[in-house]
């Protein structure tokens, strides 16, 4: 999985949209941008979705699918940042099975 933090004051949700996400998270915004590129790019993607910890989206590179999630929280008062929201950003193999061989080499690591 590839992890990515910064600093930000840009990817803010409305309040309408933040209030889509059972926990009020933003990151639709910073999801719908890369999922865009994406899709630009020729790669197949899905919509973006709430989860419980912000925003996600699947897509397909090369015959593998990845899920990718973001959010964007405010700073807290003890927290340095030269912004005033901190942005996450995830990228993993998809949590769904996406082909038999990847089921047979999880098997064979348990």
């Amino acid at each position: 999985m590839e992890n990515f933090h910064f600093d930000t004051d840009g990817f803010q949700d409305s309040r309408q949209r933040l209030e889509e996400n059972i926990n009020e998270i933003g990151g639709f915004g910073l999801c719908e941008v890369l999922r865009t590129a994406l899709t630009n790019a020729g790669f197949q993607t899905e919509d973006v979705f709430p989860e419980d910890y912000g925003w996600a989206f699947e897509g397909n590179i090369k015959e593998i699918k990845y899920f990718c999630s973001a959010s964007i929280d405010p700073v807290d008062e003890d927290e340095q940042s030269k912004f005033g929201h901190f942005g996450n950003l995830n990228i993993e193999r998809s949590r769904y099975w996406t082909s038999c061989w990847d089921v047979t080499r999880w098997k064979q690591t348990i």
